[in-house]
């Protein structure tokens, strides 16, 4: 019986280190001055994705030394990753995005308290934002269905 495990314990080590290789962990974003939080790829209802060119992935982008956060985008294409996209450049916590392929929306503290606001994308841009609510109620989860 101990030979039985230890051959299987060598056959699964051998398996795994034989697999090892075959998973890309690189990092999608790294930079000494920046934090990435919260991470959302474009949700798809009844569609299949292979139907599509490229996903769209929204995440924070955090600056450490003033403690404010913007909106970033990429296209995540099948081998590759577009460049960062800022949808918004403020001096604001703008958190908790929401993605699909042609919108994005998130919570913003632009007007004193939390609000939503979106931005469209055209086919080569990303619109200005936009508040979609602003009201004196902290809104800070939205949502978005394509």
């Amino acid at each position: 019986m101990r030979k039985f495990i230890l051959c299987l314990g060598i056959f699964i080590l051998s398996v795994s280190a034989l697999f090892a290789d075959a998973f890309d962990t690189s990092t999608i974003a790294y930079s000494p001055v920046y934090n990435y939080k919260n991470p959302k790829f474009e949700k798809k209802n009844n569609t299949w994705y292979f139907n599509l060119d490229y996903l769209t992935l929204a995440y924070e982008r955090w600056d450490t030394l003033n403690s404010r956060s913007n909106i970033i985008v990429r296209k995540v294409l099948f081998d590759n990753m577009e460049s960062e996209t800022a949808v918004t450049d403020n001096n604001f916590l703008n958190t908790n995005p929401a993605v699909s392929h042609t919108m994005v929306v998130w919570s913003s503290n632009i007007n004193s308290n939390p609000d939503i606001f979106y931005s469209v994308y055209t086919g080569t841009n990303w619109s200005s934002p936009q508040a979609l609510q602003t009201t004196p109620q902290y809104e800070f989860t939205p949502d978005v269905a394509e």
